[in-house]
């Protein structure tokens, strides 16, 4: 009896534990939304849900946000604190482990990046060789016979920029 107790909580816990771990806005019109927050440029906050895919949602709409996972944000002055993030009337409050509280005026947000999206820019910041650079070799032989006897080969190297993204 005890197992099956037992059984039922740790599979309605698992239940539970996928929700928590989700990011959530709510809008000015009442609605919530759960799902990742991939980013903002400062006017519009990028989410991805599993049911509508990725919507961009004007800072204006949004009464309160909290993220799940830690969020790289980027004040007008250059500025990056790291953390979770909530909103707090007309500031963006980030929780960080060294700083404590950061606020944020949302007029003043310039860019907010997931993980991910801060370990590429970063590496986009100072590229390899190879990472920066994209190309391709060919090679070509060709054989003529008759009145003259021609036997050529060509090779080809080519090397382009790639656009890092910045």
């Amino acid at each position: 009896m005890k197992v099956t107790y037992t059984l039922i909580i740790l599979f309605a816990s698992m239940a539970v534990v996928p929700s928590s771990l989700a990011d959530t806005v709510a809008l000015k019109n009442g609605d919530h939304l759960t799902g990742t927050i991939t980013g903002s440029d400062g006017k519009e906050l990028t989410f991805k849900t599993d049911y509508a895919g990725e919507i961009k949602i004007q800072w204006s709409a949004v009464t309160d946000v909290v993220s799940a996972q830690p969020l790289y944000v980027v004040t007008v002055d250059k500025k990056t604190v790291n953390g979770n993030v909530t909103v707090a009337g007309s500031d963006l409050v980030v929780h960080t482990a060294s700083e404590g509280e950061v606020r944020v005026p949302l007029t003043q947000l310039t860019i907010v990046r997931s993980g991910d999206a801060q370990r590429a820019y970063e590496k986009s910041l100072h590229p390899r060789l190879i990472d920066a650079w994209t190309g391709g070799v060919t090679v070509g032989f060709a054989l003529a016979r008759g009145n003259s006897d021609t036997t050529n080969l060509n090779t080809g190297v080519e090397r382009r920029p790639q656009d890092v993204g910045r």
